[in-house]
């Protein structure tokens, strides 16, 4: 009864705090504080035990293992293969959408900062490398916003820049 009562302080809190929908955070959060879980969350990413990715979730992100938006060797190589793809003739007139993320460590402001300082970080090693540097067409942060699934909220792998890639 108890844990039925605080479940329903914490929902009404956190819908009264905010318009805001629930995320991984908020439900990340009451889950270790309050050991409950809220109405919602188990539609959001949470710790499967899993921490694997696919293939495609590899190719299509640049990682940040070391937090800030410090480009290691690895998102080097990376990038780097990833602008050779784009010159090859089958993606030459692909533009590209770059989407910074983060963890859900942290105030969620500093997150979408975070997430934008890596976008930027690879879209400038990205346009060093492209014969046309406007191909680039986006470059944004969803910080903590839509967390890799099977992926713990809190995993390093959620520290990522996503690459999306579309007919010009």
């Amino acid at each position: 009864m108890l844990k039925i009562l605080v479940t329903a302080t914490l929902f009404f809190q956190v819908a009264a705090a905010s318009a805001d929908p629930v995320t991984a955070a908020i439900c990340l959060d009451v889950l270790e504080r309050h050991g409950v879980s809220l109405d919602g969350c188990d539609a959001l990413a949470t710790d499967t035990g899993d921490n694997s990715l696919s293939q495609s979730q590899i190719e299509s992100n640049i990682f940040f293992p070391e937090g800030g938006s410090r480009l290691d060797d690895a998102a080097v190589a990376q990038i780097s293969l990833l602008a050779s793809v784009l010159e090859t003739q089958l993606m030459r007139n692909a533009c590209i959408r770059l989407v910074g993320h983060t963890d859900v460590s942290g105030p969620a402001e500093i997150n979408k900062a975070t997430g934008l300082a890596r976008a930027n970080a690879v879209a400038a090693a990205l346009r060093g490398k492209i014969t046309s540097p406007a191909r680039i067409e986006s470059v944004h942060s969803e910080g903590e916003d839509n967390v890799l699934p099977n992926i713990h909220p809190r995993d390093v792998l959620q520290r990522r820049v996503a690459i999306w890639a579309r007919q010009c």
